[in-house]
């Protein structure tokens, strides 16, 4: 992904501009807000407050990160993920055929945008939930002829992944079989691909409630 985001920069100056910006904002938000936002969300996932309110798929980045480095080191890798966010689209719409330089105005939003620069600084889990949604996409499109057998599992499971981490992630099972139903193929293609990514998806749920059944007794996403 760096590899082919350093290429496509280099034939797109705007790109790169705005890649800049984005980078310059984000070094910017990290200096003015030491060492991260807090909001009263975020002792759900620092500190185990209210206990069920919502899925807790966050903590697991949050834990890791914070091991070996402080709140501004999660801040830091949830700046860097809203840099990757916008080089995934911008690649993915170019290899779909979007010319170049429309590709980079798709992605300026998310770069310069003051809110989601915002979130990134947040310790909420909003920014890990839209990497997730950004990856998933980005599998199922990787080809213009259709997502493979592995593209569709892939992708059901970081979508389904997402609402781990934000609930309201369980709709997007609704747009992923729409689009691999209205996919390339034919019907037993389009069939099979729809029930994979229906069982992809619903593996990191049902194992996400499996576990909070037996630590809470509770088989759901949240309890409340």
């Amino acid at each position: 992904m760096a590899t082919a985001t350093l290429r496509a920069a280099g034939r797109n100056w705007l790109l790169v501009a705005l890649m800049v910006a984005g980078l310059g904002l984000r070094v910017a938000a990290q200096v003015a807000s030491q060492p991260a936002l807090l909001y009263i969300d975020s002792m759900k996932y620092l500190y185990n407050a209210y206990p069920g309110a919502d899925p807790v798929g966050y903590k697991a980045p949050l834990k890791a990160i914070l091991a070996v480095g402080n709140l501004g080191a999660v801040t830091a890798v949830q700046h860097l993920l809203g840099l990757a966010m916008a080089a995934t689209i911008y690649l993915v719409l170019v290899r779909q055929g979007t010319p170049r330089w429309l590709a980079a105005i798709a992605v300026a939003p998310l770069l310069l945008d003051a809110y989601q620069i915002q979130i990134e600084q947040n310790i909420m889990p909003d920014v890990w939930f839209e990497a997730l949604i950004v990856a998933g996409v980005a599998v199922l499109l990787a080809r213009k002829d259709g997502p493979r057998l592995g593209a569709v599992i892939a992708g059901g499971m970081l979508l389904g992944a997402s609402a781990t981490v934000r609930q309201v992630g369980e709709i997007l099972i609704v747009p992923g079989l729409l689009f691999l139903l209205a996919a390339w193929g034919g019907w037993r293609t389009m069939i099979t691909r729809a029930v994979t990514f229906a069982v992809a998806f619903g593996v990191p749920v049902v194992g996400y409630m499996t576990g909070s059944y037996f630590i809470s007794g509770h088989f759901g996403l949240a309890t409340v």
